[in-house]
């Protein structure tokens, strides 16, 4: 029996757009042709450690300003970085409201400092109803590293075969399956209505 459900942030709960922030260090770089040689998808993992904690925001900056090459303010950089977080979607607080009454809802995002400190006080309403939050910057592991799911099972109380984890990113999700964690892959083909129909049935 499904008792628990673990939510990703962004690309389920909040609408995220990698290419916004990589267009926009592309503006600010010195040498644009670098981007011809990153994709989107490797742009995604240029602050893995920043994600971790393991790089305060100041060595990020530095790092991230000679990695792209940037001719920028801390400043600039900043607006660049979170240029890609668009906003929470207004129908998760109902989804995530509706779901609490069957489930225990956990949120499981990778993010940093900089990402945190921006959209945590505009997504409070939201943040407010899961029963556990757990951001990678802060717990020092990330998605899809198995020692981070298996410290949310713990930490939350959370047995793997009464969880389903929902998340946009395959790599995340094959990473949750060999631990025997429930899950659904969240891509264009689901939506909230379909989500809420499914976990009815389970």
């Amino acid at each position: 029996m499904i008792k628990n459900l673990i939510f990703d942030c962004g690309g389920v709960v909040f609408d995220v757009d990698y290419e916004r922030s990589f267009f926009e260090f592309k503006k600010l770089s010195r040498n644009p042709k670098l981007f011809d040689q990153l994709s989107v998808f490797g742009f995604k993992h240029i602050a893995s450690d920043y994600e971790t904690g393991k790089q305060s925001s100041q060595d990020f900056l530095v790092d991230i300003r000679k990695k792209l090459d940037l001719d920028a303010t801390d400043e600039q950089i900043i607006d660049a970085w979170n240029s890609m977080l668009v906003g929470y979607l207004d129908q998760s607080v109902v989804v995530i409201n509706q779901l609490k009454s069957q489930f225990k809802v956990a949120l499981f995002s990778n993010t940093n400092e900089i990402h945190y400190n921006t959209f945590s006080p505009i997504c409070d309403k939201l943040l407010k109803l899961f029963d556990n939050t757990y951001f990678s910057h802060q717990i020092g592991m990330k998605k899809p590293n198995l020692e981070s799911f298996e410290f949310v099972l713990m930490d939350a109380n959370y047995l793997p075969n009464e969880t389903i984890f929902i998340d946009d990113s395959a790599e995340n999700i094959e990473a949750a399956k060999k631990l025997g964690i429930g899950t659904i892959h969240y891509t264009q083909d689901w939506n909230f209505d379909k989500l809420i129909d499914y976990l009815a049935k389970v």
